[in-house]
């Protein structure tokens, strides 16, 4: 009387196939296609982790945790589009907001706002 799940079911993946934990190659032995699903273990490196996706590929086993699918990224340097560095800004040539000419419109909205409550005031007193 339980919340449990139900015997059959119990301890599969999502998808209804037992899950197979994979962290040496010889651990791909016995995986039948139809019943299991690979996951891969967290401490795989990348070369490992490729060849083992290639040999996952070749039994048509589904990967619970794929990871990334390519070979590894290029260097960070390839990566980053040349920037000319700025020289004698202060800025590096990004514009400044004007935080005075903000902070006076907020101020005068406010003494708006002011004005006309207390005018409002003024009437509602009136019509007392």
């Amino acid at each position: 009387m339980g919340f449990r799940t139900e015997g059959s079911i119990r301890g599969l993946h999502p998808s209804g196939l037992e899950e197979r934990l994979v962290k040496q190659e010889k651990d791909f032995d016995g995986i039948d296609s139809k019943k299991h699903i690979v996951r891969f273990s967290h401490q795989l490196g990348e070369k490992k982790r490729l060849v083992f996706l290639e040999k996952a590929r070749q039994l048509k086993v589904k990967i619970a945790n794929p990871g990334t699918m390519e070979p590894a990224a290029r260097p960070v340097e390839e990566a980053l589009p040349e920037r000319e560095p700025n020289v004698g800004s202060e800025t590096n040539g990004v514009e400044q907001p004007n935080v005075e000419s903000a902070s006076n419109s907020a101020a005068e909205d406010d003494t708006e706002t002011r004005t006309i409550s207390a005018k409002e005031e003024s009437e509602e007193e009136s019509n007392k």
